[in-house]
C-alpha cells in the first residue's frame, strides 16, 4: 500500500480522528501549517527531497559519511529522555477513548515516524483500544493489532498468525499484578453486536511478576524475535509497582529479558500522574501510612534488534 493510491485522502483522515491544528501540532505531525505524514520518514533525507522540509527547519551534515544529507528536524522530544506533564493524552484522536489502559498516541508516532517508512507493517502484540492502529493508518503504514481479548473489530486474537516480518513491534503490556487487573476471560469485542465493549474484569494477564516474566519471556522468543528482521525495533511501555508495600522493578527485569537479541537504543520516562484531587490524596495517605514513594512515572523503551 502507498501514499496516494489505496490509503484515505488527507481529508477524510482528519476528518475521521477528528483533528485540528492544535492537535496535530501536539502530536508532532504538523510544521509551517503543513501536515507531514506522506513523506517517507528517515533520519537522513536525501537531498533531492529537502524542498519537502521547511528552510527554518533544514539542516546538513557537514562531514562524514553522511555528508549533504539533511536531518530531519523533529519535535525535540521525539529524542528526548524525559516526557513531562506536557505530554498529555488526546482522547478525541487515537483509539477507543473509553478503553481503559491506552497509551498516549505520541508513543506510536514517535516510534512509528522514526523507526518505519510509508508502506511498511507495524505490530501491536497487546493493541488494546487499537491506538497504534489508528496511528498506523494516519501515517499510511500497514498495521496489525493482537490481543488476548480484542475489543474491536480490526484487532485479531492473540495466537492468530503474523503473516511476515515487521519494521517495529509495539507492546505494552500489563504490569504483571502490580497495577490494574485485566480480564479474566475472552471480551472485549462482542461479536454478535456492532458496538465495542469492554472486557470483564478477572485475574487473566495479572499474574505475580515472577509468573509474568516467564511468560514474557516466551512471548519475545515466539512472536518478537522471529517477526522482526535484523535492525528492526521493539517499543516497550512499562512501569513498576507495588508489592508487600514495596516497590518491585518490573521493568528492570523486564529489559534484561531482551539485551541477548537486542540492544537499548533510547529510554523515555514518561509522566504519568495526571490524577483527581481523591486519587492524589489516596495515595499520599498511602505513601505516609505504609512508608513508600508515589510512582508518577512509566518507561518507554527501544529495543533494536541485534544483527546475527
Amino acid at each position: 500500500m502507498c501514499a496516494g493510491s489505496t490509503w484515505p485522502s488527507d481529508d477524510v483522515l482528519l476528518q475521521k480522528f477528528k483533528l485540528d491544528a492544535k492537535l496535530l501540532e501536539a502530536l508532532g505531525l504538523l510544521h509551517n501549517n503543513k501536515i507531514e505524514r506522506e513523506m517517507v520518514m528517515q533520519r537522513f533525507i536525501d537531498p533531492a527531497f529537502a524542498y519537502q522540509v521547511p528552510k527554518e527547519r533544514r539542516k546538513f551534515i557537514s562531514s562524514g559519511k553522511n555528508a549533504g544529507k539533511l536531518v530531519h528536524r523533529y519535535p525535540y522530544w521525539y529524542f528526548s529522555s524525559f516526557w513531562g506533564r506536557e505530554m498529555r493524552r488526546e482522547p478525541r484522536t487515537f483509539g477507543s477513548a473509553a478503553f481503559h489502559g491506552n497509551f498516549i498516541p505520541q508513543i506510536p508516532i514517535m516510534a512509528i515516524k522514526r523507526f518505519t517508512h510509508v508502506g511498511d507493517l507495524v505490530i501491536d502484540l497487546t493493541a488494546g483500544g487499537g491506538t497504534t492502529l489508528d496511528a498506523a493508518e494516519f501515517l499510511h503504514r500497514r498495521c496489525l493489532g493482537y490481543d488476548l481479548y480484542p475489543y474491536r473489530k480490526d484487532i485479531l486474537p492473540a495466537e492468530a498468525e503474523i503473516p511476515e516480518k515487521a519494521k517495529l513491534i509495539i507492546i505494552h503490556p500489563p504490569y504483571a499484578d502490580l497495577a490494574v487487573v485485566y480480564g479474566e476471560k475472552p471480551g472485549g469485542y462482542l461479536q454478535s453486536e456492532d458496538k465495542e465493549t469492554s472486557f470483564p474484569k478477572g485475574k487473566g494477564l495479572s499474574v505475580p511478576p515472577m509468573e509474568f516474566l516467564a511468560e514474557f519471556k516466551k512471548l519475545i522468543q515466539t512472536r518478537i524475535v522471529p517477526n522482526l528482521p535484523p535492525d528492526g525495533h521493539v517499543v516497550l511501555v512499562i512501569g513498576d509497582g507495588w508489592r508487600d508495600n514495596s516497590i518491585w522493578p518490573l521493568t528492570a527485569r523486564t529489559v534484561e529479558l531482551f539485551l541477548d537479541q537486542f540492544k537499548i537504543v533510547h529510554y523515555i520516562t514518561k509522566y504519568v500522574g495526571d490524577w483527581t484531587q481523591r486519587q492524589r490524596g489516596i495515595w499520599e495517605y498511602r505513601a505516609l501510612a505504609r512508608g513508600f514513594g508515589v510512582l508518577e512515572h512509566e518507561y518507554v523503551i527501544i529495543f533494536k534488534k541485534l544483527l546475527v
